[in-house]
């Protein structure tokens, strides 16, 4: 087995950090739409499993995508073999990391008390955001501040609009 390109290992870690914040933001906006509307725990669990198993195909799909596009363009321009990125590493990654992010919010909504699980999942949610913002601003050598800031925010306004509709709906 040969050793990944820095080319593969670039998109693989792009695909992991991207699908987590995808994973927290999207399951953690459907399970508190859902938790706003007065759903009881057995659906907020089967809706944060649907949401994490829906969402990591569809991450893995799309990076799949993306990558083998990439890579016929690659190809198409004399790029050599061993210097392509490997669309089913990172589809893998983002799949996998949809998952793992996704379970944050999953497990938030479903283990506490019914009165502590909107709180707990915007808490545990910001947490998993601001971690995976870190990470992100440092393996793209940008400001902390600034990424953690725009990872937030996006999970934020997500969970306040799903709530909003699920409490409105329910």
């Amino acid at each position: 087995m040969t050793e990944p390109t820095a080319e593969e290992k670039a998109s693989r870690l792009r695909a992991g950090v991207l699908g987590s914040i995808d994973g927290i933001t999207s399951t953690a906006a459907v399970v508190v739409g859902v938790a706003g509307a007065g759903a009881s725990r057995s659906i907020l669990l089967l809706a944060g499993m649907v949401t994490l198993i829906g969402g990591a195909l569809s991450m893995g799909g799309g990076e799949w995508t993306s990558v083998s596009a990439g890579r016929d363009a690659e190809v198409a321009d004399g790029v050599p073999a061993g210097e392509l990125a490997s669309p089913w590493s990172a589809a893998l990654a983002s799949a996998l990391s949809f998952a793992a992010g996704a379970l944050v919010p999953v497990l938030a909504v479903v283990l506490p008390p019914v009165a502590y699980r909107v709180p707990v999942t915007f808490l545990a949610v910001a947490v998993a955001l601001a971690v995976a913002g870190v990470t992100a601003a440092r393996l793209a050598d940008t400001p902390v501040r600034v990424a953690v800031r725009r990872t937030m925010l996006g999970g934020g306004v997500a969970m306040v609009a799903t709530y909003g509709f699920g409490r409105l709906a329910g």
